[in-house]
Formats: C-alpha cells, sequence, structure tokens
C-alpha cells in the first residue's frame, strides 16, 4: 500500500501576454460578444506542465504568518440548486460567507462586492457561436487572481489566489 502523496502533479494555464499589443495596454477578456472586428481578449493561455499542487487545507499557516488562511463555512442547509438564485445567495449564502471571514481573521466587518458565480453550460469548456451568454460566466479555466483592497494600508493594493469549491 502506498502513502498518500500531500500533493498532485498537474498542469495549469497561465495568461501570457499577446505579444502583438501594447506593453502598457491592461489584460483584459470581454464576457460579453464582443462587437465584430475587436478582439475578444488581448493574451494567449500558456500551459505550465508538472506543476505540484499542494492542499493547503492541512498546512500549518496562518494569515499573520503568510497573508492567507481558510475559513469554515456552515453550509449545511445548503444545496447546489440554492446558487441559481441570486437572491438567495445575497440573502443567506453572503451573510454566512461574511461572517465566517470576519471570524477567521478576527476582523469586525469586511465588503463583499462585486461576486460573480461562474457556472458551466452545455457547451463549456467552449462557447457556441450562436449561444446566449450574457448572464452565465464559466468556471474558469486558468489561473488568476482576486483583488482585495485593505483601507489600512492604503494605497497598497493586494492580490491574492482565489479557489472555488
Amino acid at each position: 500500500m502506498t502513502a498518500k502523496s500531500d500533493f498532485i502533479v498537474a498542469t495549469v494555464r497561465y495568461v501570457k501576454r499577446d505579444e502583438k499589443r501594447d506593453p502598457s495596454e491592461k489584460p483584459y477578456i470581454l464576457h460579453y460578444a464582443a462587437p465584430k472586428g475587436f478582439p475578444q481578449n488581448n493574451f494567449t493561455i500558456e500551459p505550465v506542465h508538472n506543476i505540484k499542487i499542494h492542499d493547503l487545507r492541512t498546512a500549518d499557516i496562518s494569515y499573520e504568518d503568510h497573508g492567507i488562511t481558510f475559513a469554515s463555512i456552515n453550509s449545511n442547509n445548503m444545496h447546489p440548486q440554492d446558487f441559481d438564485d441570486d437572491d438567495w445567495i445575497e440573502r443567506v449564502y453572503l451573510p454566512e460567507l461574511h461572517r465566517s471571514v470576519c471570524k477567521a481573521l478576527g476582523a469586525q466587518d469586511i465588503t463583499i462586492f462585486d461576486w460573480m458565480l461562474r457556472k458551466r453550460s452545455k457547451s463549456f469548456p467552449k462557447r457556441e457561436n450562436e449561444e446566449e451568454n450574457v448572464d452565465d460566466h464559466q468556471p474558469s479555466l486558468s489561473a488568476h487572481i482576486g483583488r482585495f483592497i485593505f483601507p489600512s494600508v492604503d494605497p497598497v493594493v493586494y492580490h491574492t489566489s482565489l479557489m472555488s469549491w
């Protein structure tokens, strides 16, 4: 019997700047149909192979020492179909997320803003040309970051990797 490894090896897709674009232009992707002749994004994706991915949930890390922590959320009465309802997300899920993150950080308050639910469409990972996609955001297939602004250390903007369950 082999021992359980504390990591997996995978291919991770990263954004690579499109060399044809102006280097001062911020990378972008449009989450809606682009006007005719306008690029949907201005970057390419480059896979990097044989990346070791460790399960940080079992690591001995703290927010104070590492700038990251994990928060437990009470999901006993949450079901996947609940997340089809934006009102439920704002009324039930986001307040529970707020409570659990405040508790994990020892914070009095946090602000949750600009949240986005990503769900697979039938055509995932590609979109069909005629597919309506205005309200549906596909899961991300590439490494990406979220932006968090901390007023107490203004004007520093911190970026952190985001994972979803």
